[in-house]
C-alpha cells in the first residue's frame, strides 16, 4: 500500500513538474523564434537547449526531494526569470528610420522641418534648427509685417536668447526697445512694491544692451526681426498661407502640410498666429517634411486638429496704447485686482514715452473672470 502511495505521488508530482518544464521551454523557443530573425537564431536555440537541460536537472533533483510539490513553484519561477532574460537578450533594438530606408522617395522637395506659426516661438525654433544645418520651412497665415495682441514685454531670459541670435542688438540700435528699470506691482489687497533693477541688480544690468530685467518691443517689430534672423541662416519663410490640413504619410515617413493662399484674414482671430481655418480661394500648396512643429499660438488650431492639444485656450488678453503726454512716472507696473486673479493688468512704457496697457485673464486656471468679461474689465481698470 505504501509502495502504491509513493508511486502515485511520484507520478503526480513528476507529471506536474514535467509539464511546467515543457511549457517553459516552449515559451522560450517561441519568444526566441519571434524576436530573432537572423543568424543569431541558431545561437538562441542552442541557449534554449541548455536552459532545458538545466531545468531537467533540477527536475531530477526534485524527484529525490521529500516534498516534490514544493519544488514546482521554484522551477516555474526560475523558468520565468530565464524567459525574461532570454527575451531581453534577444529583443531587437528600436529601429530609427532615415530617408535611406525609403528608396523611392524623392527628397529634393522635402524639408527637415515645417513650422506653422512665425511668432517668437516658431521663428526662434526655425532659427536654431537652421543654425544646426536643417532645411526649414516657416509658414505664417498673415502677411508680414503684422501686429499681435500681447503685453510686448520680454523677460531677462528671452533677452539672452535674442542676444545670442543677434536680434537684441539690432532692435536696440534701431530704437525699437525700451528697457524697464523702475517699476513694481500692486498686490490684490493693495500692498505695493517698487524698485530700480539697474541700481539693485548691477551684475545683471550693464552696458547699452542690458539695461533692465525686462524690455518692451512691439510684436510688429520683434516677430519680423526674429524671422529675418532665421532667413539669414537659410530658413524659407512663406507668409499669407493658411494651413488647413496636416497628415503623416507612413509609407514615406513624412508630414504633408496643405495650405491655401488669399485667406480672408479679417475673419480670423488676431490671437491666432498660424492656425487652421476653413480654406477658401487662392492656390493650394502642399509641403513635405520629416518633422512638423505646431507653433500656432494659444488657440493652436492645427495641434488640436491633430489631437495633440485637447485643452481649451488658457489665456486671453486685451491691449491698447496711450500716447504722451501722461503722468505715469514708472517704466512698468503690474496690478493684481481680486476680480482678475489669477490674471492681472499692467502698464509698460515703450520708446518715445508711449504707454502700453493690457488686461490678461486665464479662465483655465480658475478665478471668476471669463473671456466674455475681458472688454468690461479692460475699460474698468483703465479709468
Amino acid at each position: 500500500m505504501a509502495t502504491n502511495t509513493n508511486t502515485l505521488l511520484e507520478v503526480k508530482g513528476g507529471g506536474s513538474v514535467q509539464r511546467a518544464v515543457d511549457s517553459i521551454v516552449h515559451v522560450v523557443k517561441m519568444i526566441s523564434h519571434e524576436v530573432v530573425q537572423s543568424d543569431v537564431y541558431h545561437q538562441i536555440v542552442a541557449l534554449c537547449v541548455r536552459i532545458e537541460n538545466i531545468i531537467k536537472s533540477i527536475f531530477r533533483l526534485a524527484k529525490n526531494a521529500k516534498k516534490k510539490h514544493a519544488i514546482i513553484p521554484l522551477i516555474i519561477s526560475g523558468g520565468i526569470m530565464m524567459v525574461i532574460a532570454v527575451y531581453k537578450a534577444t529583443r531587437p533594438a528600436p529601429i530609427r528610420l532615415t530617408f535611406r530606408d525609403f528608396r523611392n522617395l524623392d527628397t529634393s522637395d522635402v524639408y527637415d522641418a515645417i513650422i506653422v506659426g512665425s511668432g517668437p516661438s516658431g521663428a526662434t525654433c526655425a532659427y536654431y534648427l537652421a543654425k544646426e544645418g536643417m532645411k526649414v520651412l516657416l509658414l505664417e497665415r498673415k502677411k508680414f509685417p503684422r501686429d499681435k495682441y500681447c503685453g510686448n514685454t520680454l523677460s531677462l531670459k528671452a533677452q539672452e536668447i535674442l542676444h545670442d541670435m543677434g536680434v537684441m542688438r539690432e532692435m536696440v540700435d534701431k530704437g525699437h526697445a525700451h528697457f524697464l528699470q523702475k517699476g513694481g506691482f500692486v498686490s490684490p489687497v493693495g500692498n505695493s512694491f517698487t524698485g530700480d533693477s539697474a541700481a539693485e541688480m548691477p551684475d545683471l544690468i550693464s552696458g547699452k544692451y542690458r539695461r533692465g530685467v525686462a524690455v518692451t518691443v512691439k510684436r510688429v517689430v520683434l516677430d519680423e526681426a526674429v524671422v529675418k534672423a532665421g532667413q539669414a541662416l537659410g530658413v524659407v519663410f512663406r507668409d499669407g498661407l493658411n494651413v488647413f490640413k496636416a497628415s503623416f504619410v507612413a509609407e514615406t515617413g513624412t508630414w504633408h502640410v496643405e495650405c491655401r493662399e488669399d485667406l480672408v484674414q479679417n475673419q480670423t482671430s488676431n490671437n491666432n498666429e498660424g492656425g487652421i481655418a476653413a480654406a477658401s480661394g487662392g492656390e493650394i500648396h502642399i509641403f513635405k517634411a520629416r518633422a512638423l512643429v505646431c507653433a500656432d499660438g494659444s488657440p493652436s488650431r492645427l495641434a488640436r486638429s491633430l489631437g495633440i492639444v485637447r485643452s481649451e485656450p488658457n489665456a486671453v488678453c486685451s491691449r491698447t496704447f496711450i500716447q504722451p503726454p501722461h503722468t505715469f512716472k514708472w517704466d512698468g507696473m503690474v496690478f493684481c485686482p481680486p476680480s482678475l486673479l489669477p490674471g492681472y493688468c499692467a502698464i509698460v512704457k515703450h520708446t518715445g514715452g508711449e504707454l502700453g496697457y493690457m488686461t490678461f485673464i486665464n479662465p483655465a486656471l480658475g478665478g471668476t473672470a471669463r473671456e466674455d468679461d475681458l472688454s468690461r474689465l479692460h475699460h474698468e481698470f483703465i479709468h
